[in-house]
């Protein structure tokens, strides 16, 4: 596979008058990505190229009425596209509006709070459209469509004397658009399955810690919880989306040593079940906690790094619920357990130039 890319982007702002400012610009991308498949004499080499092409062009006025308040409106267009060549030829091509909103106010000295209301537009997926494509044959722009939402956002941070700092946020989102498993014809291919909601709360900590003794330290932790809602496109049962942990969390201390020119770290993470679900077959991880760390011992310009994830914990088993059939009509016909530790370990060698 060889993947081509390319891109150019302009931006530029002025002050017409106090309070006032005014952003505005324009991007575009392009990638092709070129891949060859040899073949034998049943089945002779093919050779295909996805190509994606992303435009965008916005403008935003800031008004800043007053020290403690700022508000910031804009709007973006975006327009994208995806042609897929192969055995056969097909594209697509889609057009959007990402306006958005936010306030943003500082009650108190070091503190800030903030409400954002946006539109929202993932990046096309060219590896799930090549997959849609030959499985439909024909597609239609309605049936495969990038991932939308309109979400509301509040965000609190603070900063703490002693250099800590505390950040929160809370999204509500309604899932215009969802792109996952399908069904398409007498199989499965990743589509749109329509629309949902999601709830999402999020917590960061960052601080330096002084143990007698010891050379200054830093304590990082992220926690965040989830919760979604979609219509199983096969059953017409409600489910979180696929792939989605409804918790996450990590905690980790860093530092170096006094003599040697070593810098350390520890970090413990949780993550909680996630579940794929398919026309005939349902993945369930089980949630799993581990905790790793690493050593880098720099020598003049050269890093030598070793990084252990899951030194203790980790363990994950994957269990794989199976269907005679389409899981709307069949009953279960077998599971499969599949455990794994997911330990690793990493040398790795960097030089500064």
């Amino acid at each position: 596979m060889i993947t081509r890319s390319r891109g150019a982007g302009v931006t530029a702002s002025l002050s017409p008058a106090a309070p006032f400012k005014v952003q505005f610009g324009a991007a575009a991308t392009s990638s092709v990505l070129d891949t060859q498949t040899l073949g034998v004499a049943a089945a002779p080499s093919a050779v295909s190229a996805l190509q994606t092409d992303t435009r965008r062009a916005f403008a935003q006025l800031t008004w800043s009425p007053g020290p403690p308040l700022t508000l910031d409106f804009g709007e973006a267009l975006e327009t994208r596209g995806v042609a897929w060549r192969g055995a056969a030829q097909d594209a697509a091509a889609y057009g959007y509006a990402a306006p958005h909103a936010t306030a943003t106010l500082t009650p108190w000295p070091q503190g800030q709070c903030s409400i954002r209301f946006e539109r929202a537009i993932a990046p096309l997926d060219p590896a799930q459209y090549a997959t849609f494509v030959q499985a439909e044959g024909q597609p239609t722009v309605g049936a495969f469509q990038p991932d939308r939402e309109w979400r509301s956002v509040v965000n609190l941070r603070q900063t703490l004397p002693g250099a800590v700092t505390l950040s929160a946020s809370l999204t509500q989102a309604r899932l215009e658009s969802v792109t996952d498993f399908g069904r398409v014809g007498q199989t499965q291919a990743p589509k749109d399955i329509g629309g949902g909601s999601r709830q999402a709360v999020d917590v960061a900590i960052a601080a330096p810690v002084q143990l007698p003794g010891w050379p200054l330290l830093n304590l990082n932790g992220q926690a965040s919880w989830r919760r979604s809602k979609v219509t199983d496109p096969f059953t017409g049962d409600p489910r979180p989306l696929s792939g989605e942990s409804p918790y996450q969390a990590q905690l980790g201390v860093s530092g170096s040593m006094n003599v040697l020119p070593i810098t350390w770290n520890l970090k413990a993470q949780i993550t909680g079940p996630q579940s794929l679900s398919q026309i005939s077959q349902v993945d369930t991880l089980t949630a799993a906690a581990g905790l790793g760390g690493g050593l880098d011992y720099r020598a003049g310009s050269l890093t030598l790094g070793l990084q252990v994830d899951n030194l203790v914990g980790g363990a994950r088993t994957d269990i794989s619920q199976h269907y005679a059939g389409d899981r709307a009509f069949s009953p279960p016909d077998g599971a499969a357990l599949i455990h794994s530790d997911s330990r690793a370990i990493r040398f790795t060698l960097r030089k500064a130039l």
